[in-house]
């Protein structure tokens, strides 16, 4: 049998089988290739959870009150007449009702002689305490009661200085029965019925009215709802202090006073300062007649 006979026999005994393809098995240098289109880790119940991002609660704006007449007498009137040049004005004005001005002159005048004969050393150095009474500081010049001291602009809630009021328990109660009142029933105050509930229950009023007609509630609490609130005010005497907290629904800022509890504390300065938000609060609550009585005092 030829050579050739004999492969062909053999060929036709010992057909070729399929060719098999064999997967890739990784080597120890290479890492294993993850299928596509797999979340292997959501399969087996592994997936990391969404994270919460916490979205930013909103800041409390105040919107400032409109001045008379457009009139800033902090800056406005400031160009022409500093606070220094007003107040020797008023005491020269009184000096001149009440004494003539030669018996004036002739007096100051002994007396500085005199006084710098025998107390020389003294007037070229004098005293600490004596230079800080001969100077001041105009945003904490006027007495607003309950340990308070602000600008002239604000001096008129002087006259509503804090009695003893609310105690610190009772003030929190206060603005935590506004802010349910408020997440229930926004801004309809005829619903709030958490806050009609309170043993001492608050008045509420628009801003003009805090002060003009029920400045004798600030015992009990007065909450100022404007007419399109974004949030209210809540001004009350607690424990002799001025205490005024911003509420909304769900959430509140004390700006002076007590901070309430569950409220943040948006408290500014020095703590014997009115802090600029409880000003801007309380300015938007000014009486007519204390504006009315400045623009004629200034004229």
């Amino acid at each position: 049998m030829t050579a050739h006979a004999m492969q062909k026999q053999i060929t036709e005994a010992f057909p070729a089988s399929e060719e098999i393809e064999l997967d890739e098995v990784a080597t120890p240098d290479e890492e294993p290739k993850a299928e596509e289109g797999i979340d292997h880790a959501a399969v087996f119940g592994l997936a990391a959870k969404p994270t919460a991002t916490t979205k930013p609660k909103p800041k409390f704006v105040v919107e400032p009150a409109p001045f008379p007449h457009g009139i800033n007498p902090r800056w406005d009137v400031a160009q022409i007449a500093t606070e220094g040049h007003v107040l020797t004005a008023r005491v020269q004005d009184w000096s001149h009702r009440k004494y003539s001005t030669a018996i004036c002159a002739f007096f100051g005048a002994v007396g500085l002689f005199i006084a710098g004969q025998a107390y020389l050393p003294f007037l070229k150095q004098p005293p600490v305490g004596i230079i800080s009474a001969l100077t001041y500081d105009p945003d904490t010049y006027f007495n607003l009661g309950g340990g308070l001291h602000g600008p002239y602009e604000i001096s008129w809630i002087g006259d509503f200085a804090p009695k003893v009021g609310l105690t610190e328990k009772e003030y929190g109660e206060l603005v935590d029965a506004t802010v349910k009142d408020l997440s229930e029933h926004q801004f309809d105050a005829a619903d709030w019925s958490t806050v009609a509930g309170l043993k001492k229950a608050p008045k509420i009023t628009r801003p003009e009215k805090v002060f003009t007609q029920w400045s004798e509630r600030l015992e009990d609490g007065v909450i100022s709802l404007p007419e399109a609130p974004k949030h209210v005010a809540i001004v009350a005497h607690v424990q002799g202090q001025w205490g005024v907290t911003l509420a909304r629904p769900g959430d509140c800022l004390t700006v002076q006073g007590p901070i309430a509890e569950g409220c943040e504390d948006g408290i500014d300065g020095k703590t014997e300062a009115l802090s600029k938000a409880a000003y801007q609060v309380l300015m938007t609550m000014k009486p007519a007649d204390v504006a009315e009585k400045e623009q004629t005092d200034g004229k």
